[in-house]
């Protein structure tokens, strides 16, 4: 359970996203390893090991660790949810201009493909399970937003599980779209024929612009005896 919003934490290699969760007998040695704080973090593993690494034991109230002796019990600690932030994924919430909380937008809903009528060239936008409710419940909207100005074209939408077509190394497969990833403006195709998820050989992952311009990327669309929509015969 996590008790409040997320926030955004400044480091060396730029800002990340932290959250306050409670230090319980559930917390053991992955979830130590997340603690945002370098010197809680070490304190907190040596604790842990001091009790055989059971958190049960560990942090029970009889033994809820203090930094020292007239610190009070540590009860909830900050830890890192991702090393990056994505402005376009969190609900941000200010107060006097000033960012106080994040809030996860939640699962990405699709991606929508367009075409700048004067480059030629393809992005995503990417929109997320909170904005596509937006869309519907507030805005009163169509889910899918063909309409983004004069200068850009809309190609397609793409759904997770969505079937495509797409070239790689001069050879043309069907894929089936497995994850949306907008802080890297790529998708992750998986061919449709994969029995697992852990053979890269049969991952192809690339930013929307390149399967476009390079992958031919294709929605594939099926009728209900599985013949694609796109064949004269089967529309």
């Amino acid at each position: 359970h996590e008790e409040t919003g997320y926030g955004a934490q400044k480091t060396k290699d730029g800002d990340r996203i932290v959250y306050r969760k409670p230090l319980n007998q559930q917390f053991d040695n992955n979830q130590v390893g997340k603690v945002a704080d370098p010197t809680l973090k070490t304190f907190l593993t040596s604790h842990l090991a001091s009790f055989g690494n059971d958190p049960k034991v560990a942090f029970s109230d009889a033994n809820r660790p203090r930094l020292t002796a007239n610190k009070a019990q540590i009860r909830h600690v900050r830890v890192v949810a991702s090393e990056s932030f994505n402005p376009d994924s969190y609900l941000q919430v200010k107060l006097d201009g000033k960012l106080i909380r994040l809030h996860p937008f939640g699962n990405n809903h699709h991606v929508e493909i367009v075409r700048d009528k004067k480059t030629g060239k393809c992005r995503g936008l990417f929109v997320n399970t909170w904005q596509a409710a937006q869309r519907i419940r507030k805005e009163k909207l169509p889910l899918i937003q063909k309409d983004h100005g004069p200068d850009l074209e809309f190609v397609m939408a793409l759904h997770i599980n969505d079937m495509v077509t797409a070239t790689k190394g001069g050879v043309t497969n069907t894929y089936r779209l497995q994850k949306l990833d907008p802080s890297g403006k790529r998708i992750v195709l998986r061919k449709h024929t994969a029995a697992t998820l852990e053979d890269s050989s049969q991952e192809y992952m690339s930013t929307i612009s390149k399967l476009m311009k390079d992958g031919a990327l294709t929605s594939l669309r099926l009728n209900v005896l599985g013949h694609r929509l796109h064949d004269k015969a089967n529309r």
